[in-house]
């Protein structure tokens, strides 16, 4: 029988550094963990106090809760035992029944990663003493085993003793800080009858130094919610403490039918911080507690809803941007197509520390509550009452705090939305580039999404606290957030350009009155160098708009051109079909078949030949007005209609969509430039093919008339919304749902008409839309 030696890790000192530094990526990370320790612990109350010095000595963390404690066999078992939880095998608290918020063990490790010194003092209900624990972090960096560290813990009567006594301050190997005696003898620590109190002294230079630079940047004009820490604690707080107001909301709207409980009815949570950098206005300690942003009830529009597992989004968006004009607006969308708007990224390496599994997971069903700031002065004034701020300090407020955030069973999740992490996550800030009137940027928008256990338990968070692996769930996450900003952002917009919001929307053909102001410096201006420098100045600038004028004309044909090449390369592909088929059946046939059967053979392809070919013209003819030619001619609209009817043959036949022509046309001829006709009769009719396509009636009809000498296309599909038919043709309104919208084609339409003495207009009729062309009188 063969044997062998057993063997087994014995880890190094250093490893607990190490794990602490890979496990804690920032200072304001190590303390919203050991926050969430308190809420784990049941804690009602948790109050968090830093001292900076300049003797770095005299620095401490103060951070105390009035949860259930440590026994002593947990505090000098379980927590000496890194990396092990008891988290790991229960998911709710006893008391309140509260989902825990960290399972990894780590709280202790972020401790250790705030200071030098770290000293734990715990005390449960049914215990006379008070259980200790005192760590120099020095001795971790020794390069001894694990199991050969040793260091000071026990009970005790007197909890203060650890910090006043001589005895205990030698044991402890720290000198006496009358500033921490002062504080642990105030209400910050009140009656300490149960709990866990966290002191971390000799601070670690990371948070050191971000205090005393945040503070001597803005000397007296910082204000505890602008400092690192009170931010940190506020976007961890502030879904927690909205969470079941949103979620009351949403069943009041019935978008979902049971609030999901991330703990029992009478839990309650209330953190408190503090800091001596900031002069108090009494003689007495000063703690602050953390509470909900302000800032989020005074939105300019709101999106609230929830997107289900499949990707369908149902919520509502209030407009709340003008005095007497508030009102919601039913949200009722796929989100799920968001690969057409975000491509496919390259799976990251670190997501391959998950298992397969929990790389492939789906993200689940989410909920959201997302507040959008227009930035103009009145918004900001209107901002500003709100806040008690002047405007300046209010844009300040906005630029600190917006960004799209993420909780997780009810606490935030770091960096997503925070100034010091990653603010835009989401990349809203380069679509806005794209796009800045429909796009929705970082510095608008303070949102929140909701997430639970165990639905969105398929998103992973990093070891380091420092978000989520991005993974499927993530990604799926990400993309129809996305998806989500975008028809939002149109909705945004669209109500903007109606009530005239922003920069004053121009008109495509207005130039600058040059004469107008020629004849104003003339009058005004008697230096005859200036006057002939402004002369010149106007002709290049003019030479300048008709060259701009030019390429737009231009671009609007090759868009509209674009619109034609999809459906002619699919029209063309059958008649080439049969030409080549034709093609060969005719050789083959001229090598295989007797001479008179050769001559019917060949008749017969090509009357298949000459079918094809006249397909072909008439396409041809179709385009033909495409090419733009700006001189007028008599022509019959009746003409140019049908040409274009002839690009779409195959939708018009795939979906039984008649055809409808007023007989008064037959006969109808105009004098004109027939592109300008053309390309219009094109995008109203590709708009109607399009919604036709999607309309579930059973009837639909295209119908082309003349009224009153307006030419008038209608069709009877659905309705244009009414809160955007007065500016359907401005640039960039749509309502066709993702990739398919653009809100250029009826835009160019208006262009070209208005370039051409022709007015349009739409309205919405009782079987459907209808679009009115008039000729303008000269």
């Amino acid at each position: 029988m063969i044997t062998t030696r057993k063997h087994s890790f014995q880890p190094g000192a250093r490893s607990i550094i190490q794990m602490g530094e890979e496990l804690i990526g920032h200072p304001t990370s190590a303390i919203n963990e050991l926050v969430k320790n308190g809420y784990d612990a049941d804690a009602t109350k948790v109050n968090v106090y830093i001292n900076i010095e300049i003797n770095v000595a005299k620095s401490f963390v103060f951070i105390i809760d009035n949860g259930v404690g440590m026994a002593d066999d947990v505090l000098f078992g379980e927590w000496l035992q890194p990396s092990v939880s008891s988290k790991r095998k229960k998911t709710h608290s006893e008391i309140f029944n509260r989902k825990f918020l960290g399972n990894k063990g780590i709280g202790r490790l972020a401790a250790m990663a705030l200071g030098q010194r770290l000293t734990v003092i715990s005390k449960t209900s049914d215990c006379i003493n008070y259980n200790w624990l005192s760590l120099d972090s020095n001795q971790f960096q020794e390069e001894v085993l694990l199991n050969r560290i040793e260091f000071p813990g026990d009970e005790i009567i007197n909890y203060k003793d650890l910090f006043e006594e001589e005895e205990y301050l030698e044991i402890r190997k720290q000198d006496k800080n009358e500033s921490l005696i002062s504080l642990i003898n105030s209400d910050a620590c009140g009656d300490f009858l149960e709990g866990t109190l966290i002191i971390i002294e000799n601070v670690d230079a990371s948070l050191q130094n971000l205090m005393i630079d945040e503070f001597s940047k803005n000397e007296n004009e910082l204000k505890f919610e602008d400092t690192s820490i009170m931010k940190s604690l506020g976007v961890l707080i502030t879904p927690l403490a909205m969470s079941e107001l949103i979620q009351k909301e949403l069943i009041e709207k019935k978008i979902i039918s049971n609030k999901i409980a991330i703990a029992n009815e009478n839990s309650t949570f209330q953190l408190n911080f503090g800091t001596n950098l900031i002069e108090s206005n009494s003689e007495s300690l000063e703690l602050h507690e953390v509470t909900p942003l302000k800032i989020l009830k005074g939105y300019s529009y709101r999106a609230i809803g929830k997107v289900d597992s499949n990707g369908k989004l149902n919520g509502f968006l209030y407009f709340n941007r003008l005095e007497g004009d508030n009102f919601p607006k039913n949200l009722d969308f796929d989100v799920s197509d968001f690969n057409k708007i975000q491509p496919k990224r390259k799976e990251k390496k670190e997501t391959f520390e998950l298992s397969e599994s929990d790389r492939n997971k789906d993200v689940g069903e989410f909920i959201f509550d997302i507040r959008i700031y227009d930035r103009e002065k009145d918004a900001i004034e209107k901002l500003g009452v709100l806040l008690n701020e002047k405007n300046s300090e209010t844009k300040n407020i906005l630029n600190k705090l917006l960004g799209i955030r993420i909780s997780k069973n009810g606490f935030g999740v770091k960096p997503y939305g925070d100034v010091d992490g990653v603010q835009d996550w989401l990349g809203l800030g380069q679509k806005r580039v794209q796009d800045p009137g429909k796009n929705i940027g970082p510095n608008l928008v303070l949102g929140y999404v909701y997430l639970f256990s165990p639905q969105n338990d398929g998103l992973k968070e990093k070891t380091n606290r420092e978000g989520f692996y991005e993974n499927k769930a993530f990604n799926q996450l990400k993309g129809m957030l996305l998806r989500a900003m975008q028809e939002i952002g149109q909705l945004r917009y669209n109500y903007r350009l109606r009530k005239n919001l922003g920069r004053p929307t121009a008109k495509f053909n207005t130039r600058p009155e040059s004469e107008e102001y020629l004849r104003f410096i003339n009058d005004n201006v008697q230096n005859l160098n200036v006057l002939n420098r402004t002369q010149d100045f106007i002709k290049e600038t003019n030479s300048a708009l008709d060259n701009a004028e030019f390429r737009l004309s231009l671009a609007e044909r090759l868009a509209s051109l674009g619109s034609s090449l999809e459906l002619l390369y699919h029209e063309l592909a059958q008649p080439i079909t049969i030409l080549g088929a034709a093609e060969m059946e005719i050789y083959d046939q001229n090598e295989k078949v007797q001479q008179n059967e050769i001559k019917n053979k060949i008749s017969e392809e090509l009357n298949f030949i000459s079918e094809a070919v006249s397909t072909l013209d008439d396409l041809k003819d179709s385009l033909e007005p495409a090419i733009g030619k700006s001189v007028s001619r008599t022509f019959k609209p009746i003409i140019s209609f049908s040409k274009v009817m002839r690009l779409y043959k195959k939708d018009i036949s795939d979906y039984d969509i008649k055809v409808d022509i007023d007989p008064s046309l037959q006969n109808y001829q105009i004098t004109d430039n027939e592109y300008a006709l053309w390309i219009s009769f094109l995008n109203i009719i590709n708009n109607a093919i399009f919604w036709l396509k999607t309309s579930e009636e059973n009837s639909r009809t295209i119908l082309f008339s003349l009224e009153n000498n307006n030419l008038v296309i209608s069709n009877t599909g659905p309705l244009i919304p009414e809160d955007i038919i007065d500016i359907i043709f401005e640039y960039g309104v749509s309502n066709k749902p993702g990739k398919n919208k653009s809100g250029l084609g009826l835009t160019y339409t208006k262009s070209i008409l208005d370039k051409n003495k022709w007015s349009i207009h739409a309205e919405n009729r009782d079987y459907g839309p209808a679009f009115i062309i008039n000729k303008l009188d000269k």
